[in-house]
């Protein structure tokens, strides 16, 4: 057997009782304004503490509407939504608190959906010579109220400013009933916005850790030592992989917390920006993106924009010379002799002995163990050398050299160490410092040092100003073309 409130419930449904009750039942016959406000105040405040849909809501509305029509009989809007089954007695308990709260009834021990003789106040509440203001900021996050005008207590009192905050639908973070009273009594600031209500920020998911599985810098001419020395001798080794290693993943962090407005709305989790792995070559992601493998055994390296591959390795037992010839290899080249004179070479990376008066394109580290002499080099990674002689050299990174540089002309985007050396007749430019035990001596020419400027960029700038000078001339060159096209077309 269904409950009368069930069988109207059904009724409601299946839509007969659009039929039967219609605006002039809902407003005209059910004629109790005072608990229709107070019906409809129970609905938003359910709705805002997320206990019921509003859908729900209008559908006890129209049952409610039904059982007065028949009955003449004000049953109460809590009790129908407890019966359809859409709200729990505790839940019911919780929102007539909140309608207590709000209507200022929690000592009068009226119950809530009896009307009150008191007007609503507005979203702005004006007494003489006073008003009394709620805005909420545009992140609903704070709600602050505004008095204008020095205004005795005896005309706001709590349950004024709670019914306001109500008005507009603040339910969420509102401060105690102290502070209100203090802020109504003046105790703060006159004619300065107050906090009544503050939401609860969102916390974002902690980003996951990047950990890799090798040595991201590992071509060392020296390592430095705690003590800020350079261990000449520690110079590292090549690490090396096997297809199927894992070269690095990520590790995630706590997750984060929803938050909420003042209406009572929560607040999603901020997304993080995903941190992806780039792979190049040798490196493959794994479907989740959480791991990268090699796909071929080498030497692991870590380019200067974040890119993991693996790169096969090049062994030439002696010099690069007149039996190899110029060497062109994707991968690393290790060379156990030197770059000769005249010899081009261009690869992943570079380390040799000696590279002497030769032409050096490398898209990632290089090593001469001995030093370069004369030798033209482009590194997009770092370069340890013993020492540096009348060379040019251009690279993204760090140089590291163990002696001197004498009559050299060097750009780096990284630092130049020469901790335990001399900088002699020499063009340094590095943007992120430049350290040397001594620069010059007497007989020599003088030294040029820069540092904090980036010189391949303003390079790349300049070149991008001259293509755009040029645009500019073709396009004031645009219209006698077309002018000479036109006469051709006449």
């Amino acid at each position: 057997m269904l409950t009368p409130v069930e069988a109207l419930c059904h009724e409601a449904d299946a839509g007969s009782i659009g039929s039967s009750v219609d605006a002039s039942v809902m407003m005209g016959m059910f004629s109790m304004t005072g608990e229709q406000v107070n019906n409809k105040r129970f609905g938003v405040i359910a709705v805002e503490m997320n206990f019921v849909d509003q859908e729900k809501v209008d559908k006890a509305l129209v049952v409610q509407a039904r059982i007065f029509a028949k009955t003449r009989v004000g049953m109460p809007i809590g009790e129908i939504l407890m019966e359809m089954g859409a709200i729990t007695s505790d839940e019911l308990n919780e929102i007539l608190q909140m309608q207590r709260e709000v209507d200022g009834t929690k000592e009068s021990g009226e119950t809530p959906e009896t009307p009150k003789k008191k007007s609503k106040p507005a979203r702005s509440a004006k007494k003489e010579g006073s008003s009394l203001d709620i805005s909420v900021s545009k992140d609903k996050l704070t709600a602050s109220a505004y008095i204008d005008g020095e205004v005795p207590a005896t005309e706001f009192d709590v349950s004024d400013v709670k019914l306001m905050l109500h008005s507009d639908g603040i339910l969420h973070g509102i401060t105690d009933d102290a502070r209100i009273k203090a802020f109504l009594n003046g105790e703060f600031s006159v004619g300065e916005q107050w906090t009544i209500a503050t939401g609860t920020d969102p916390i974002p998911d902690t980003p996951p850790e990047m950990i890799y599985h090798f040595d991201t810098d590992p071509l060392k001419i020296g390592r430095l030592t705690e003590d800020g020395l350079m261990d000449w001798k520690d110079r590292g080794e090549l690490p090396q992989v096997k297809e199927g290693d894992l070269l690095a993943e990520n590790i995630p962090g706590p997750k984060g917390k929803e938050g909420m407005d003042v209406y009572g709305k929560k607040i999603p989790i901020p997304k993080v920006r995903e941190q992806r792995f780039k792979c190049g070559k040798g490196a493959r992601r794994s479907e989740e993106g959480m791991q990268v493998h090699a796909t071929v055994s080498g030497i692991p390296k870590l380019s200067v924009t974040g890119e993991i591959s693996v790169i096969p390795t090049l062994h030439i037992q002696g010099d690069i010379s007149l039996e190899t010839g110029h060497v062109v290899f994707d991968g690393h080249i290790e060379v156990a002799g030197a770059v000769e004179k005249g010899y081009q070479v261009k690869g992943g990376s570079l380390r040799a002995n000696e590279i002497r008066d030769a032409q050096i394109d490398i898209d990632g580290d290089i090593t001469a163990i001995n030093g370069i002499f004369g030798a033209t080099i482009r590194s997009g990674g770092n370069l340890r050398a013993g020492h540096i002689h009348n060379a040019g050299i251009i690279l993204s990174g760090d140089m590291t050299v163990e002696k001197e540089s004498i009559e050299s002309k060097i750009e780096a985007n990284g630092r130049c160490l020469i901790n335990d050396g001399i900088i002699i007749s020499s063009t340094i430019s590095a943007k992120m410092g430049i350290t040397a035990m001594d620069i010059g001596t007497e007989a020599s020419k003088s030294s040029e040092l820069i540092v904090g400027i980036d010189q391949q960029m303003e390079r790349e700038a300049d070149t991008i100003k001259g293509e755009i000078q040029a645009i500019k001339a073709e396009r004031e060159n645009l219209p006698k073309l077309l002018e000479k096209l036109r006469n051709r077309s006449d």
